[in-house]
């Protein structure tokens, strides 16, 4: 028997983007497919929607306040209730798109490699000859985490030497594919600590710390609304200087969020390492929001 594939796929409103991607997994050529959505409080009837046109969708109802990491955790729940060891879970976000075979690909692959995480080549909607992710690299003697697409290429092209992206310490938590017996090994996502954002990075750098590769198939591609994602600057438009900064510090959705860098760092970096990484990383955070400040001040 082929593994099950369970995609968890949390949404808050954007019903245009969940209704895209609810389109590109019922048309995927792998068939064993289970998709649970978690809505987290939509308020532009993504719920009534899913329920009416999307009654093979399981659906799971939250009030709001899941944010991405408890609503990924009460789907991984519910996969595991009904998986076996060799089933597999498909993190997805619902503003990521792909073709038919996208999740044959990752399955395809998985197999080859038993133990390890497999992550999607992404690129952008509005520049797919752009390569904006293809896993990370943690340096943390030296206090570096890099996206290879930024160390190695952003160009497509440079990707078809391989098939797959090695030597990772990080994943997304979009268009991953995750075996369930190594989520029963190295654990699920750590709500408590990282509610929003960086959750991805802790839950795949644990899965590492356990033995379990993550890899990149460059085969298996998905197309992100990059500009849809986390905090933007222009969100805030007319606020002063000083507001934007603050937001930029410890908004839940920002990608910047100093207590949730402090508590990914508590988590993921090894001991002897942590105190250079929290200096070089505090130092990195309040730079890019006095920028922030400056530029705005600036504009006045």
């Amino acid at each position: 028997m082929k593994p099950k594939v369970f995609v968890v796929m949390p949404v808050h409103d954007r019903l245009k983007f969940t209704k895209r991607c609810l389109g590109d997994l019922g048309r995927q050529k792998y068939k064993d497919l289970e998709i649970i959505v978690i809505d987290d409080g939509s308020t532009d009837g993504t719920f009534e929607y899913i329920r009416r046109y999307q009654p093979q969708v399981h659906l799971i109802r939250g009030d709001g306040n899941l944010w991405w990491s408890r609503a990924v955790y009460l789907g991984i729940e519910y996969a595991l209730a009904g998986a076996r060891d060799k089933d597999y879970i498909l993190l997805m976000n619902n503003d990521c798109f792909f073709g038919l075979e996208l999740v044959e690909q990752l399955v395809r692959t998985a197999r080859k490699h038993p133990r390890a995480l497999i992550g999607s080549l992404c690129t952008t909607t509005t520049k797919p000859e752009r390569v904006v992710e293809a896993g990370i690299r943690i340096n943390w003697p030296k206090g570096v985490i890099q996206s290879v697409a930024e160390t190695m290429s952003t160009d497509p092209k440079r990707y078809r030497k391989t098939s797959v992206i090695d030597q990772l310490d990080a994943l997304p938590g979009k268009g991953t594919l995750v075996p369930v017996g190594g989520i029963r090994k190295f654990g699920t996502i750590n709500y408590k600590r990282l509610p929003h954002y960086i959750a991805d990075y802790e839950f795949s750098n644990r899965a590492k710390r356990a033995g379990y590769q993550l890899l990149v198939d460059v085969h298996a591609r998905i197309k992100h609304v990059w500009e849809a994602t986390g905090y933007k600057p222009d969100t805030y438009k007319g606020v002063s200087g000083c507001r934007e900064a603050w937001v930029a510090l410890f908004d839940r959705r920002s990608m910047m969020n100093i207590i949730d860098w402090c508590n990914f760092l508590l988590l993921a970096c090894p001991g002897e390492y942590r105190l250079r990484n929290f200096y070089i990383t505090f130092l990195k955070i309040v730079r890019g929001a006095t920028q922030l400040l400056f530029k705005s001040r600036s504009k006045r």
